[in-house]
């Protein structure tokens, strides 16, 4: 399936007698360059993409950036991407900021009668300075030394 205002990776993965259906997204912000709106994402779009794992035998976990404020459930994007999710019998697991702006932007998805993710850790790994040593802890403001 294609879609027109997010990319997506979408793979089976089997380990001996363990399967997994992995989908990565993103949904690049919306801005008049790009021409994409939210309207199209949660009314034409994002239904289609559950309901295309719905029928798999397998755990599925979805993981990606949906770049809006996952963590303000009174946004309207928050709102009918819950809805959604909740008519499909999933759930979205990341629960802390996952932006420099201290909101959450990325998911990680599964049913919501699904064990494999247990508990989520939002890290950030940091830039290297000239030396190699990281510089910077999530959500805080870093200025880029020239090496």
């Amino acid at each position: 399936m294609s879609y027109d205002t997010f990319e997506y990776m979408d793979c089976s993965l089997a380990i001996k007698n363990y399967s997994l259906r992995l989908s990565v997204i993103y949904r690049p912000p919306p801005s008049k360059t790009n021409g994409l709106n939210a309207g199209t994402f949660h009314e034409n779009e994002l239904p289609k993409f559950p309901s295309q794992l719905a029928t798999v035998n397998q755990n599925i976990v979805v993981v990606g950036d949906l770049n809006f404020h996952l963590d303000n459930p009174s946004n309207t994007d928050t709102a009918k991407l819950n809805g959604i999710l909740e008519s499909f019998g999933m759930r979205q697991h990341v629960n802390e900021p996952t932006h420099t702006a201290e909101h959450t932007l990325d998911v990680v998805i599964t049913r919501d009668t699904d064990d494999t993710v247990t508990d989520i850790v939002v890290s950030d790994p940091g830039f290297p300075d000239c030396s190699g040593n990281l510089t910077r802890p999530l959500c805080r403001p870093v200025q880029r030394e020239r090496c």
